[in-house]
């Protein structure tokens, strides 16, 4: 897991591309604060090459962003994201 740092974490994307199904998805995904001084998990994620979908979950505290990270993370490795 990765440390974070002055309230941001260094985004982490993931790719999934099967040309063989005409798949080539994306996943990316970085905690950092909001304005308020919340902890935010954000993803965006879709197709290569077109305009992701984002989404912002806040969180009280940094670990509880870092468990839902860490969490979606091995879930998309296990789903074959790389």
């Amino acid at each position: 897991m990765q440390c974070i740092k002055e309230n941001n974490m260094q985004p982490v994307t993931l790719y999934k591309v099967d040309p063989a199904l005409n798949m080539r998805h994306f996943h990316r995904m970085v905690i950092q604060t909001d304005l308020f001084g919340k902890w935010s998990f954000i993803q965006e994620y879709g197709r290569i090459g077109r305009a992701g979908k984002m989404l912002a979950i806040p969180y009280d505290n940094a670990e509880q962003a870092e468990a839902a990270f860490s969490e979606l993370l091995t879930a998309k490795q296990k789903k074959g994201y790389v």
